[in-house]
This record gives C-alpha cells, structure tokens and sequence, in this order.
C-alpha cells in the first residue's frame, strides 16, 4: 500500500542541513549553498562569482567544523542555527584568513537577510526541526506547490534545490 504524503505551506520536511555522519556530498553542498541564496538575494537579483564562491566555501566550513567538533565529543546538531552561529562566530575569520573583503562579500548583510530564519524569528521553525524525514524512502511524495505558489518566502525555499534542474516558474502564473 502506498502512502501519499502531502507537504503544504505548515509542513516541515527533512532539515536541509542535516547530515547523518556530517560529510555531505557536493551535491547537497551544492544544493544548500542555492538554498542560501535564494534566502539571501531578490528573485532575478545577480550573484556575483565572489558571492556563490563564499556561500560554497561558509557551507564548506561549517561541515568540516560540525565534525571536528563531534570528533571532540561535543552534542551537536546540524540545522540552520548552528549554520547561521557559525557564520556569524567563527566564519569572519575565516573570510579574513583567506583574503575575502567586504567589497566582494558583505557577510553583515548576509546574516541581517538571514536572520528571520534563525531560532525564534519570523521563520525559526522552517528549517531547524530535529526531526529527519528522509522523502526518499518513501514511496510516493506529493508536494502542492498550489498552498505556496504565492508565498514570497515558502515559495522560493521550497524550489530552490530543484530550480537548478526545473522550471517552476509556469507555477507563479
């Protein structure tokens, strides 16, 4: 018997930034580093090379701390909170160490538009649940995009990860 799971604008699905044994592979780097930019730029806002390059590298790093640190047995657990802790604490340096400026890359301004997606903001609760849905194993998976066609922020969120490989823009009209 299949079970039909219907995800709509309340649904949480599985965390973006959970990682099992903190090693993600390049395509879900990948597909969190989109993630971050559609929360971060405007729809048809231009990245720029220096941009795409240090959300890549912030996610990059985040993860290789995630796993020094359980390897130091710390009780952690991955989720935009501790992504966005991270880049606010410890990341600046790191940007400094490899020569990033302000001109290239304005962090302020990346954690100030993250922010509503942090702890108990406006849209804490979207991506920091500790409850891991793997949609995979699941038999059949219906997303209606209908319940946020028209939500400037759910919208984006949603299809971001897929936007790289699908137009959904025929869903906005």
């Amino acid at each position: 018997m299949s079970r039909i799971i219907r995800l709509s604008s309340t649904a949480r699905a599985a965390p973006p930034f959970y990682s099992r044994d903190l090693d993600p592979d390049e395509e879900t780097k990948d597909a969190l580093a989109n993630l971050l930019m559609a929360l971060w730029k405007k729809d048809g806002e231009p990245a720029t090379k220096a941009e795409e390059v240090t959300i890549a590298n912030i996610v990059h790093e985040y993860y290789g701390a995630m796993r020094r640190a359980w390897e130091s047995g710390d009780d952690l657990f991955t989720c935009f909170d501790s992504f966005y802790e991270f880049t606010r604490d410890t990341y600046p340096a790191i940007f400094t160490r490899n020569m990033g400026s302000e001109k290239e890359f304005d962090l302020n301004n990346f954690l100030y538009v993250l922010r509503p997606f942090y702890a108990d903001n406006q849209y804490g609760y979207l991506l920091n649940s500790r409850r891991n849905i793997d949609l995979m194993e699941l038999p059949f998976v219906v997303y209606e995009l209908d319940n946020i066609k028209d939500h400037p922020v759910l919208f984006p969120i949603t299809t971001a990860p897929a936007a790289r490989h699908h137009d959904y823009e025929h869903l906005r009209a």
